[in-house]
């Protein structure tokens, strides 16, 4: 899901975003990143390389919803998976 903010950010500096739909889609770009978020974006959990992350997705989307439980934030937790390409 593309995220207003970084698209924002990403064209006032003239730099691409891609917002990417899967974690499958975002391991087949060897620059992809995951970006663990809550708060709708307003806070960001932990951001690492596609590539690294060995779980599954859902076991992904447990681990942000745990972690969203834990930051005591109410509204809805959210994975993205960002690709900038340089």
């Amino acid at each position: 899901m593309e995220r207003r903010c970084r698209r924002m950010i990403a064209d006032a500096h003239g730099t691409p975003y891609y917002a990417l739909g899967s974690l499958e889609e975002a391991r087949t770009i060897s620059d992809a990143v995951v970006i663990l978020e809550g708060d709708y974006g307003g806070q960001i959990y932990a951001t690492c390389p596609a590539s690294q992350v060995k779980c599954s997705e859902p076991a992904l989307h447990h681990l942000l919803r745990d972690l969203d439980a834990l930051s005591g934030t109410i509204q809805r937790a959210s994975v993205s998976s960002t690709s900038e390409f340089r």
